[in-house]
């Protein structure tokens, strides 16, 4: 489906800026934990981000499929680098969590928002299909809180894929989301893989 006229040069450079925040996070936690030659495999088997500018790496002529390529390739590549170095490398949970919580707080959320601002904030910065699939329903929002329910998964196929747990995927989101909001005096709440919440801490 392709967005609308209104904003979107805006939406495809913040889904451009989310997709190479993804690919950073999957690079850094395969340096960290395994070596160089895991990212050397994750090129080779879930295809690579280019690094540049929008205007450098987009294919404007076909953005939004383009963009739709790349974050595909950037949810892979954080599926197989979480998964290798906990199956294969000396690694724990906690240490993946705490590299990723660590990522959230470099895109800290603004103290004293109101919910309704946190969470057009979380959206911002968090990667969750393309702007126009429609991936959430709001349920409602309040003065402490915002509720959402979960209307398509993107991220599951990738860890089938790459034979990981998803559990883990969400874990890692509420390490994200920690580190994201925690500043604020919020905190992301998931109940049974589809109801979200944001809500005062």
């Amino acid at each position: 489906m392709a967005c609308s006229p209104v904003g979107q040069e805006d939406r495809r450079r913040n889904q451009f800026e989310k997709i190479c925040t993804m690919n950073s996070l999957a690079n850094a936690i395969a340096e960290k934990f395994y070596g160089s030659s895991l990212v050397t495999k994750m090129d080779d088997s879930c295809g690579v981000i280019p690094t540049g500018s929008f205007e450098a790496v987009i294919d404007l002529s076909r953005a939004h499929q383009h963009l739709t390529e790349l974050m595909n390739i950037a949810e892979l590549r954080f599926a197989c680098a979480v998964t290798t170095v906990l199956n294969t490398a000396e690694t724990t949970l906690s240490q993946v969590e705490a590299l990723v919580r660590a990522a959230g707080e470099k895109q800290a959320a603004p103290v004293g928002a109101e919910p309704e601002e946190i969470y057009a904030w979380f959206l911002l910065h968090y990667l969750d299909g393309m702007p126009c699939d429609h991936t959430k329903d709001l349920i409602s929002m309040d003065a402490d809180a915002v509720i959402w329910d979960k209307a398509d998964d993107c991220h599951a196929a990738h860890w089938e894929a790459v034979y990981g747990d998803y559990a883990i995927y969400e874990k890692l989101l509420l390490s994200y989301a920690e580190g994201m909001l925690s500043g604020a005096g919020y905190v992301l709440a998931i109940q049974d893989h589809r109801r979200f919440t944001i809500r005062r801490s």
